[in-house]
């Protein structure tokens, strides 16, 4: 462990990251010492140093996982913590953020609403400042039947309104016109998560300005533009699951339970593998779809590993890949468990020689 330990922080320290996760680590001890369920995913799990912050309750250890697929000497890029909160309570993350950084130092990242698939809206605008009547365009933008803002196509509440020639000077105009801004901005929204805070004022690196929702900044530029320049950023995420975890939890103490630690239940629990493997799990988070309800009574998962598995199971690239049932066969023992090469046995043996994550 030492060892490991070793390795991550020197390949942080050279990655200029170290700030980086003491932020992340900061934000996620003030959640949970404010009773905010939260915890990381995505490849942070993969990662000695955020476990041990508590940014993932994941010990990668355990699980032999790679921490290079996180963050990597060779691979420069930007490292991704997503950190997901109860969603009825993520705004509380967020002011608190503002407060502790100030809004000179911190605000969210933007995304671009363009004209692309926005015929309707991009009809109005351009109608607008062509000076044309408000009714004739509303009429107009109802009828479309395209959201392509470059492929709108004659109309004939114009021909009715303003005559055959003038219809058709106006609306060549106007069609040029919506064709030329197609994917354009058009305004500034919020990312749904993503946060950038530095040490120095945000304006001095970038544009900011305040955002509409009251008590948000916003940075002006999008999420790629950000890793572009090699800039950072942290997505508090909300996640209803959680925040229906947290209504449980209160439920089960407020009715005299013995009150639950969210953080340290057991993985080995025959009651809860039994009602997986019976794909009674409508309600629970990423197997309760009908892809894994017809998985899960085949897979019959007894460990946390089987789950994992079945989860990764159904996702595009096993799927198209023709994974599933070579595994499952295999599981089964109707198939052999074979490997492309000898030397991938150790990589490939807890997946019965699939190459599946």
């Amino acid at each position: 462990m030492l060892r490991q330990l070793d390795y991550e922080l020197a390949v942080i320290e050279r990655s200029g990251l170290s700030n980086y996760f003491l932020i992340v680590w900061d934000i996620v001890h003030f959640a949970r010492s404010s009773g905010i369920l939260c915890q990381g995913r995505g490849s942070a799990a993969n990662s000695l140093v955020a476990y041990l912050l508590a940014i993932s309750p994941v010990n990668p250890l355990e699980h032999n996982l790679v921490f290079e697929r996180f963050l990597s000497d060779e691979r420069q890029v930007v490292p991704d913590i997503d950190i997901d909160f109860d969603a009825a309570r993520r705004e509380e993350v967020i002011q608190y953020i503002y407060g502790k950084y100030g809004v000179e130092q911190a605000a969210m990242a933007c995304t671009f609403i363009t004209f692309t698939f926005r015929a309707r809206s991009a009809l109005r605008d351009v109608g607008k400042a062509l000076g044309l009547p408000p009714e004739l365009l509303e009429r107009t933008a109802s009828s479309l039947d395209t959201y392509r803002a470059g492929g709108i196509s004659d109309a004939a509440a114009f021909r009715e309104v303003l005559g055959a020639r003038a219809a058709a000077q106006v609306w060549g105009l106007l069609t040029e016109l919506c064709t030329q801004i197609d994917g354009f901005p058009r305004h500034l929204g919020i990312h749904n998560g993503g946060m950038v805070v530095m040490g120095v004022p945000l304006a001095q690196r970038l544009p900011t300005e305040p955002a509409t929702m009251a008590d948000r900044y916003v940075v002006q530029w999008d999420k790629d533009s950000l890793e572009a320049a090699g800039l950072v950023k942290i997505d508090i995420l909300g996640l209803r699951m959680l925040s229906a975890i947290a209504e449980s939890l209160q439920i089960v103490e407020a009715a005299g339970g013995q009150p639950l630690d969210f953080d340290h239940l057991p993985f080995d629990d025959a009651a809860v593998y039994e009602m997986v493997s019976r794909a009674d799990t409508i309600g629970v988070f990423q197997v309760e779809s009908r892809a894994q309800a017809q998985v899960l009574p085949r897979l019959q998962p007894r460990t946390f590993n089987d789950l994992i598995v079945s989860i990764s199971l159904i996702r595009s690239g096993p799927v198209q890949g023709d994974m599933v049932h070579p595994y499952l066969r295999r599981r089964l023992g109707v198939e052999p468990v074979r490997y492309p090469h000898p030397l991938l046995q150790p990589a490939l043996e807890e997946t019965l020689g699939v190459v599946l994550f």
